[in-house]
């Protein structure tokens, strides 16, 4: 590590250290996985093209559980038709001590599988699922408890005209007013959210353009449970949605945790009719540290026909885009918060690299002609050039979207050696050609070039979908290895917990994805080129990989099984 931050030092890269901050909650990540039906003993992983439905919504029910048990019901419901999509939210009461979480969830004729839970406060919160292609006919959901009797709610809901691919979810947990941020992966989809306040009963607010649609309030536990979603589809696939939500009670200390899922409409429907016809929503409703991820399940491996891979074509800014040159100088470090950089040709600093501080920025359509390290939190660089890699060192709530970066040590840098790094999504970029020596040039010593496409050393919350991560075919330089991984996971500057790394191409190095350190991490979907030296993957934790289906070689279509190879 101290020979790699000379090199970076040296050569004008990005990756630098700076100021220490604190995280005052932990957020959690999007996922991006296919629906699972569990019914009568099969399975059902292709996205169903039956339906000419819109998305709407049929049934609604749940139950507000006021005596204390270990397990819920729902009242029992019938469903107008088969291929729907069964959602059950649910929420719990539970001791400080141990983290609470539901173990089972069924009816009669079907198991849910888990999409999401978060439990990092007193209780928990979670998001369950089913694909169902028959009518449900009196049929009565059960959620079972691991951890003794307590209070809780449950709501469930059912979809025609839904895909049986999940959305975005996302999950958190912490002290203040509950926030969560997710990308949605569909154009017309709908997010729907679930929580607990575990310090007082005080009603809850939603957050603009959100109502709430069940609250129980149980005064003698000074506990809030309630459901709250969108007010409308959100029009466009890659839009980040912000939900939160309030009691008015300054200041804001209560404990809470939060769960939210996209449900997004089947394929089969039409542009047109996505676009014109709005979930129905009911306004009258019968109320009646485990990992974040879902079990294990089958995966559809196929890139969705909507998102092919990130290549030159379809990241980096828009052809026609005019560049202006930025006013904020070429010192290298600047302190700025509140802006958007629409358009901006950013030049190489004197330092060679740069350094940027603040909140709340936007880089949009702009062009990096050096490598950048973001401190702060609520970034977001999209549609972006960017020239020497991208790093992010005690930041929360990022976003790296539809970027086209290349010439770089490491394409995405993330540390937590400033303060800690919470919620970070990267999607659609195209992570290529590194720089390094060519074979008459490599260097003699321990400072020889490692890249990897995305090193990872600290992270609570990371999103990592439909990236294109090329490093290229590996070599010796001087008896070194060049080109390190594709993917490289380590703990050195921090844990790296709560991670769905899913439907990538991954390529290059001498091993192309390094797991030496990780948990609660989901691994899906992701296609392997044929570029690596020693092999496709090494997992050196057991605990790294919770969900580690359908990842295959690209050229044969082989599984990878990415099971516990110690190195």
């Amino acid at each position: 590590m101290i020979s790699k931050l000379k090199r970076y030092l040296d050569r004008g890269v990005w990756y630098l250290k700076g100021h220490k901050k604190i995280i005052g909650y932990t957020l959690g990540i999007l996922l991006v996985l296919p629906l699972t039906l569990l019914l009568s003993g099969q399975k059902q992983t292709q996205e169903s093209h039956a339906s000419a439905l819109p998305l709407a919504i049929d049934v609604q029910t749940g139950k507000n559980q006021t005596t204390a048990s270990n397990i819920i019901t729902s009242p029992r419901f019938t469903t107008r038709s088969g291929n729907e999509l069964i959602v059950v939210f649910l929420t719990s009461d539970g001791a400080v001590a141990s983290p609470q979480l539901f173990n089972s969830v069924s009816t009669e004729t079907i198991h849910f599988t888990l999409a999401r839970r978060a439990n990092g406060q007193k209780g928990t919160a979670e998001i369950w699922y089913a694909y169902v292609p028959n009518q449900l006919k009196n049929a009565r959901v059960t959620a079972t408890r691991q951890n003794g009797s307590y209070h809780g709610m449950m709501r469930v809901v059912s979809f025609t005209g839904a895909s049986n691919q999940l959305g975005g979810t996302a999950g958190g947990s912490g002290i203040g007013n509950p926030v969560l941020t997710m990308l949605t992966i569909r154009a017309n989809s709908k997010v729907f959210a679930i929580a607990n306040d575990s310090s007082r009963s005080t009603a809850q607010t939603a957050g603009p353009n959100q109502f709430i649609t069940q609250q129980y309030r149980v005064n003698a536990l000074r506990t809030a449970f309630w459901t709250q979603q969108t007010t409308t589809s959100i029009p466009t696939a890659g839009t980040q949605v912000v939900l939160t939500s309030s009691n008015n009670m300054t200041p804001a200390t209560d404990a809470w945790n939060m769960v939210a899922l996209e449900v997004v409409p089947a394929a089969a429907l039409s542009e047109a009719s996505r676009t014109t016809i709005d979930p129905v929503i009911s306004k009258t409703t019968t109320l009646p540290n485990e990992s974040n991820n879902s079990p294990e399940s089958p995966i559809n491996t196929s890139f969705p026909p909507a998102d092919a891979p990130a290549n030159v074509t379809n990241t980096g800014f828009p052809a026609g885009t005019v560049l202006t040159e930025w006013s904020e100088g070429k010192s290298g470090f600047i302190n700025v918060s509140n802006q958007t950089y629409d358009g901006a040709l950013i030049p190489a600093p004197t330092s060679g690299y740069w350094q940027i501080y603040g909140n709340n920025l936007t880089f949009r359509n702009c062009k990096f002609n050096a490598g950048v390290t973001f401190y702060g939190d609520n970034i977001r660089v999209e549609h972006c050039d960017i020239t020497g890699g991208i790093s992010l060192s005690g930041t929360g709530n990022v976003s790296v979207l539809y970027n086209n970066i290349h010439g770089w040590d490491d394409g995405i840098h993330i540390t937590s050696d400033s303060g800690p790094v919470t919620n970070v999504t990267v999607s659609y970029n195209f992570v290529h050609d590194p720089i390094h020596p060519t074979k008459s040039e490599c260097p003699t010593d321990e400072a020889t070039p490692h890249e990897d496409a995305i090193q990872l050393l600290g992270v609570n919350g990371l999103t990592v979908t439909y990236n294109t991560l090329d490093v290229g075919p590996w070599y010796l330089c001087n008896g070194f290895d060049v080109l390190n991984s594709a993917l490289q996971i380590e703990n050195t500057q921090g844990p790296d917990v709560n991670m769905n790394i899913n439907y990538n191409y991954v390529n290059g190095g001498g091993i192309t994805a390094r797991f030496y350190a990780c948990s609660n991490t989901n691994f899906i979907g992701n296609r392997f080129g044929k570029d690596a030296r020693y092999g496709p993957f090494v997992v050196n934790d057991k605990a790294c990989l919770v969900n580690k289906t359908g990842n295959v070689m690209e050229a044969t279509n082989q599984p990878l099984n990415m099971e516990y190879t110690p190195q």
